[in-house]
């Protein structure tokens, strides 16, 4: 698979010093001043987890015709809010509870997205160290957070469809359209029209929020 120069160029811009990762004690100072207003300590965090994005993008089957660098785009801003919404009180690392949001914000992209294609096979490596300290209940913390998000764009039964198809809830397991339609007694494809309308509302209440903040 051939990755474009765009993807190339970043991926090795992101080699640099600035980007590099965080130790847990580097990481607790620029929490605690970002969270006091300094907005060179949120940067510095947010460039020290770009490279995480990108690995998180090998969870993902990615159709080769769609421009990596939009899906980077999704997953950054993701990692963006789940900065910003970080509780430092939390005793994990930021990116145990950030990458649920990565992963949230490239799932709903990928959505609007055709699945028939060859796919990408990334050959990038990265080093996790000891930000890997991921725990169930991070994941549940953040789910919970992103779910009440969607509770305030959605009605009742969109949210319910975008929870069942993105395993937001436990047991956190993503459901075929079948298997909400049978859940919730409506067909296969009126599921994946509301799926998609509710996606678009989710997409555009959130472009609305970046350009506000």
């Amino acid at each position: 698979m051939i990755f474009s120069k765009s993807f190339v160029q970043y991926t090795n811009e992101l080699n640099k010093e600035e980007y590099s990762p965080l130790s847990r004690e580097e990481e607790r100072k620029l929490l605690q001043t970002m969270k006091e207003g300094d907005e060179k300590s949120k940067e510095r965090i947010v460039k020290a987890h770009l490279r995480f994005v990108i690995y998180l993008l090998r969870e993902f089957k990615i159709p080769g015709y769609i421009d990596l660098m939009d899906l980077i785009q999704e997953g950054n801003e993701g990692l963006l809010e789940g900065v910003i919404r970080f509780d430092i009180n939390q005793t994990c690392r930021v990116f145990s509870y950030a990458r649920y949001y990565i992963k949230w914000y490239i799932s709903r992209s990928l959505e609007m997205y055709s699945k028939n294609s060859n796919f990408y096979e990334f050959p990038i490596e990265f080093n996790f160290d000891e930000v890997e300290d991921v725990k169930e209940n991070v994941k549940e913390f953040a789910y919970d957070d992103i779910l009440q998000f969607i509770k305030s764009v959605l009605n009742e039964k969109e949210t319910k469809i975008i929870s069942l198809s993105f395993g937001l809830e436990p047991p956190f397991k993503a459901n075929t359209l079948r298997d909400i339609g049978s859940m919730l007694h409506l067909d296969a494809e009126r599921i994946r029209q509301i799926k998609k309308d509710a996606l678009i509302k989710i997409k555009n209440k959130q472009n609305t929020i970046n350009l506000l903040t």
